[in-house]
């Protein structure tokens, strides 16, 4: 129910702020085949990936970015989300250097986790992905992570995105013309 969702969530946030204290115990969990193995590990799976981003353990973002080309809705969500916590430049790099190998899917949990990972590696990372990329759905959100790092290259690189007449464009190029002037 959502009520117990809510209590794990608090439970959880509780677990990260003991901080390294419980990072072996997670990392045992995981790195021992637990994660993902039978019905209890299946449910709290998501959850455990979310303590992940919460406690910011590097060794496990390999195992996250894994995780996240796999695509199961909540799994990936949750990857998505913890991979934007950890905000380190090492997941920017880890999401690069997937990038052509990840399916649409992948792109967009990855747009995500950028979305919260303000530094310059981002910035570039996410410039040279929206000249890249050609599915049209992906460059509309990666010019929405552009405007989250309010970069100047979403000056540059957005209006394009925006400029079709306003009778042809859908509701997300509205949206993100909204973002770029408000």
């Amino acid at each position: 129910t959502k009520e117990d969702h809510r209590h794990v969530h608090r439970l959880l946030r509780h677990l990260a702020s003991f901080g390294d204290q419980g990072r072996d115990d997670v990392l045992d969990f995981v790195r021992n085949g637990r994660a993902g193995d039978g019905d209890l590990a299946d449910w709290i799976e998501p959850w455990i990936i979310d303590l992940v981003g919460m406690l910011r353990i590097e060794e496990l973002m390999p195992w996250i970015i894994e995780k996240a080309h796999l695509g199961h809705d909540v799994i990936a969500d949750q990857c998505g989300v913890a991979l934007g916590r950890n905000g380190s430049p090492d997941v920017v790099g880890a999401i690069a250097a997937d990038w052509e190998l990840g399916d649409s899917d992948f792109r967009f949990i990855s747009c995500e986790a950028m979305r919260y990972i303000h530094s310059n590696p981002c910035v570039e990372a996410v410039t040279d992905f929206l000249l890249e990329e050609s599915d049209f759905e992906l460059q509309i959100e990666l010019g929405r992570v552009l405007l989250s790092h309010f970069a100047p290259a979403a000056i540059r690189y957005i209006p394009p995105l925006v400029n079709d007449p306003e009778d042809e464009m859908d509701p997300e190029q509205f949206d993100l013309r909204y973002q770029l002037v408000a």
